[in-house]
């Protein structure tokens, strides 16, 4: 399954289409999941990005970090929240 992307047809679609593959792999999650999490962090970030040419790695690493800290239900809210800064 291709997750939808809402970014044009080029090199860099094909970069976030991956990236998004790779984290659904990662995390074990549906595709479609990820997307909108990285879809979200990518309409933040390219906000004020200069250069967009690693946009993906830096989304990925949000992401990453999102999903880790929502599987820590174990916590304190305090904590969590806390982590994520």
């Amino acid at each position: 399954m291709q997750p939808e992307v809402s970014l044009p047809e080029s090199e860099e679609h094909a970069q976030h289409l991956s990236a998004i593959r790779s984290l659904s792999e990662q995390h074990d999650l549906p595709a479609a999941d990820v997307a909108d999490l990285y879809e979200r962090e990518l309409a933040s970030l390219r906000q004020d990005a200069l250069i967009t040419n690693y946009l993906s790695i830096f989304v990925s690493r949000r992401v990453t970090e999102m999903l880790r800290v929502l599987r820590m239900p174990s916590l304190p809210a305090s904590t969590r929240d806390s982590q994520v800064q």
